[in-house]
């Protein structure tokens, strides 16, 4: 695995890069297998991502299909929801088929991660071949998370599932979630954290080290790991 770290005056600017790489990746992955699997995460900075993706042009939004690093267990249209985050500025702002979608299955309750394993390891089974995301983004908390990966939490030693619920600190509300492990992240080719605010340059400082006591050090994509952050 190789890694760059990069830094931007703007999130702006770390949005279109973001973008640029997307890009570079389908152009290389969608045309000689078919599609182009992405992973989505939530939160408030990958919002300016997500717009600058839907007004992509020249895209074949057939060949490209979206999975969710972590979802909070409400509503999809509740405020928390992830899923409500990326459809309101992305899904439903581009010509992209509902089908393409894969969103974690909140109504399942207690049987929500194993549902959405299920989902993942059917989709990957329907194309002809082994567990590999094309591309991940994730964002990065005060503490170190990345998905709903906590720092202590049982999930972060993981090996078999790719999907397990979790329960977040109390700080972290909603609690209830349900986040892929380790090992289905790291199954991506590329991983793109995006990270950005003054509150987060310690933690990020952190992961540029890639300190052991901190969650998203944990992610070691199959390829390449890019760090971004903006003020």
């Amino acid at each position: 695995m190789t890694k760059n770290v990069e830094y931007f005056g703007s999130e702006k600017g770390m949005a279109e890069r973001a973008v640029g790489i997307f890009r570079e990746e389908y152009a290389k992955a969608a045309p000689g297998k078919g599609f182009f699997s992405m992973v989505l995460s939530g939160g408030r900075t990958p919002a300016l991502f997500f717009r600058k993706l839907a007004a992509q042009k020249g895209l074949d939004w057939r060949r490209i299909f979206f999975f969710f690093a972590d979802e909070r267990l409400v509503d999809r249209k509740n405020k928390n929801s992830n899923f409500k985050t990326a459809n309101d500025l992305l899904f439903s702002k581009a010509p992209i088929p509902p089908l393409n979608i894969f969103t974690v299955p909140v109504s399942e309750g207690s049987g929500t991660a194993a549902a959405y394993e299920k989902i993942i390891r059917g989709f990957f089974r329907s194309k002809g071949g082994g567990l590999s995301f094309d591309l991940v983004f994730l964002g990065l908390g005060t503490d170190g998370h990345t998905a709903s990966l906590f720092p202590g939490s049982p999930a972060l030693g993981e090996k078999k599932k790719l999907a397990i619920s979790v329960l977040a600190p109390p700080y972290a509300r909603p609690r209830r979630r349900v986040t892929l492990t380790l090992s289905a992240l790291n199954s991506a080719k590329i991983a793109v954290f995006l990270v950005s605010g003054r509150a987060k340059k310690t933690a990020f400082d952190s992961l540029v080290k890639a300190q052991k006591n901190l969650p998203a050090s944990g992610i070691r994509p199959a390829a390449h790991l890019y760090l971004f952050y903006s003020k």
